[in-house]
């Protein structure tokens, strides 16, 4: 049974176990970076509903015929948790609260254009920095919103009081996590000579954005002694090092590498890598000839 064949006969089974009036259906939704994923979601007597929508290829990756029937059950039920509340949906709507639960995102700004002329964001190196409000309780996950230029609008917020509201709730928000890279790894010991750090957040999800947390870059640099290299593993997390320790050309094939053997292209962050300039706290973007840098301030 080929893919679409194997979504096709989940989907129908799913349709079984619905009460009457429920249906399921597909349809295809673009994630970050040009990635299009199959969502299911459901209507009732032909009417969209607020409920889930769950995105079907990391549920059904590598799954067998024989997998159908419980897959459906766990699905269809899904489809049936209640929405989120109102106070859930007006918290998005409120400017007050968005004041103080706006984060930021960093994405890449090229494979991710024709998303970016639907929202607010601002460049940074070959990256572009996004907005989403904060609904996580900490519970069931990180819950983020993003936000539109139609809901820009109707907050009536500039990107420049965004950019300001997120770099203050971001690190707050979501605070974060720096590992050495053998702990990292399940690692015991660090091998001899090896200096790794890696960044993201608590809960491991947009945390390539705390490469826009001043005051942590500036920690690891005095950690170091050293301007930093930094290395774009993915949208969740950086590889950090100090300058001194390698070559950049070698660590150009370390990244090539990391994004070689990444299956989920959605996860893609940058193919460039950094140089955090300790002196002036500026960030350097080495280009794969080593010439011509590009920068931007903290």
């Amino acid at each position: 049974m080929d893919q679409q064949a194997f979504y096709e006969a989940v989907l129908h089974a799913v349709n079984l176990k619905l009460p009457s009036g429920h249906t399921a259906h597909f349809r295809k939704v673009d994630k970050t970076n040009d990635v299009s994923y199959t969502a299911m979601y459901l209507t009732v007597s032909g009417q969209r509903v607020s409920s889930p929508v769950i995105y079907m290829e990391p549920i059904l990756k590598g799954r067998t015929e024989e997998e159908i029937e419980p897959l459906a059950q766990g699905l269809a039920r899904a489809l049936l948790t209640p929405p989120p509340d109102e106070a859930t949906i007006e918290r998005v709507m409120d400017p007050e609260y968005v004041r103080t639960h706006l984060v930021y995102r960093l994405i890449h700004e090229q494979r991710n254009r024709a998303r970016l002329r639907e929202c607010p964001h601002r460049i940074f190196l070959d990256l572009a920095i996004v907005y989403a409000v904060y609904l996580s309780d900490g519970i069931a996950g990180t819950g983020l919103t993003a936000v539109t230029n139609d809901l820009q609008r109707q907050l009536g917020f500039s990107e420049e009081e965004l950019y300001a509201f997120a770099s203050e709730n971001t690190p707050r928000l979501m605070p974060e996590r720096i590992l050495d890279l053998c702990r990292a790894a399940g690692q015991e010991q660090m091998p001899a000579g090896e200096q790794f750090l890696v960044l993201s957040n608590e809960a491991s999800f947009y945390g390539a954005a705390a490469l826009l947390y001043s005051k942590q870059i500036r920690a690891a640099a005095e950690y170091f002694e050293d301007d930093l290299f930094i290395l774009p593993s993915s949208v969740h997390e950086l590889i950090v090092l100090p300058a001194s320790a390698r070559d950049p050309r070698e660590l150009e094939r370390v990244l090539t590498n990391v994004l070689s053997d990444s299956d989920q292209p959605e996860n893609f962050l940058s193919d460039h890598l950094y140089r955090y300039l300790r002196a002036s706290e500026e960030f350097v973007s080495v280009p794969r000839s080593l010439t011509g840098n590009q920068h931007a301030s903290d």
